[in-house]
C-alpha cells in the first residue's frame, strides 16, 4: 500500500455520497433527463467528460455501497476485517509539497509568511493559531515548505501512522517512508525557486519503476531504486522485505513502530511519529 492510508475520515464514500457527486457529474455534462443520463454520457468526447467530472483525489474514493464494498475501509481495518495478509504500507515524506508550490507555480510569486498563515488560518478555522505554534514558518527554509509540512503531515503522514498501527495489530506489517532530499523531478515539469519539493507524492514511482515521468536517476538513486526493488521482490516472495543482501527492516508493532527511511546512502530506522508531529494532530482531532 502506497501513499493513502485508507484509515482516514474522507477514506470513502457513502452511496449517498457518491449518487450526488454521479448527479452533479451529469448535470456538470448538460444532460437535462437523469433517466437519459447513461446515453448522454456515451455520447461525449473524452474532453467534455473530463471537464464535467473534475479531478484530483477529492472526488474520487471507494464507494460504501454495501455489496461490492460492504463497509469503509477504516471501519474495516479497525476491527480486523480484511484478509490477514502481511502488509507493506508507506508514504513519502513530502507529499503535499507538489500542491504547497502550485499557487507559486501558477503565479511566479513564492507564497509569503503572511499568506501562509491565511492558509493554515482558512483550512484549520479555530485550530489555526495552534497549527502556526507548531509550524512556526522562521523553522522552515521557506513559507511554502512550511505549508508542504502542515498539510503532508495532517493530510497524509498521521492517516499512514494510524493504518500501520491498525493493520499491526492483525497481521504483520512493514512500514517506511522515502526520505529523498531531492527525489527526480517530473519531466518537463517546473518546480518552485522558493524551496525543495523533497519527496513529494508519486516520486517513489521513480524507484520502483522504468518509465519516462521523471529525470534519470543519479547513482546514488540509481543504488536506491535497486534496494527498494529487492526490497519489494523479497516482499512479494516471502512476506517480509529484507534478507540476504539487504538492509535490515524490522516489522512495525504498535509497541515498536518501526518505520523504514528509504533514502540515497541512508536507510534505517526513522522516528516517523515525531518528524511528522503525529501527537499533535491526534490531540487536535
Amino acid at each position: 500500500m502506497q501513499s493513502a492510508g485508507c484509515v482516514g475520515p474522507d477514506g470513502s464514500f457513502t452511496r449517498a455520497q457518491a449518487e450526488e457527486r454521479g448527479r452533479a457529474v451529469v448535470a456538470a455534462a448538460g444532460c437535462e433527463d437523469p433517466e437519459a443520463a447513461d446515453s448522454w454520457l456515451r455520447s461525449l468526447s473524452t474532453a467534455d467528460l473530463v471537464a464535467a467530472s473534475g479531478s484530483g483525489h477529492d472526488t474520487y474514493r471507494p464507494v460504501v455501497d454495501g455489496e461490492v464494498v460492504p463497509e469503509a475501509p477504516a471501519e474495516a481495518i479497525a476491527a480486523g476485517r480484511f484478509a490477514r495478509v502481511p502488509v507493506l504500507h508507506g508514504s513519502t515524506r513530502d507529499e503535499m509539497s507538489g500542491l504547497a508550490g502550485l499557487g507559486e507555480l501558477m503565479t511566479g510569486r513564492p507564497l509569503t509568511a503572511e499568506g501562509y498563515a491565511e492558509e493554515v488560518t482558512g483550512r484549520f478555522g479555530a485550530d489555526g493559531p495552534a497549527v502556526l505554534a507548531e509550524y512556526p514558518v522562521e523553522r522552515y527554509p521557506a513559507p511554502g515548505a512550511a505549508l508542504s509540512a502542515v498539510l503532508t503531515d495532517s493530510e497524509w503522514s498521521t492517516a499512514a501512522l494510524d493504518a500501520q498501527v491498525a493493520l499491526a495489530r492483525h497481521t504483520p506489517v512493514y512500514a517506511y517512508e522515502f526520505a529523498e532530499e531531492a527525489a527526480p523531478r517530473f519531466r518537463n515539469m517546473p518546480c518552485p525557486a522558493s524551496f525543495s519539493l523533497g519527496t513529494g507524492h508519486m516520486t517513489d514511482l521513480a524507484y520502483l519503476f522504468e518509465n519516462t515521468l521523471f529525470e534519470p536517476l543519479d547513482g546514488a538513486q540509481a543504488e536506491l531504486a535497486g534496494t527498494v526493488t529487492g526490497y519489494w521482490g523479497r516482499f512479494a516472495h516471502t512476506g517480509r522485505p529484507d534478507g540476504p543482501g539487504l538492509p535490515a527492516w524490522e516489522p512495525f508493532t504498535d509497541e515498536e513502530r518501526y518505520v523504514q527511511r528509504l533514502a540515497s546512502g541512508n536507510i534505517g530506522r526513522t522516528d516517523f511519529a515525531t518528524g511528522h508531529h503525529y501527537a499533535f494532530w491526534k490531540r487536535l482531532a
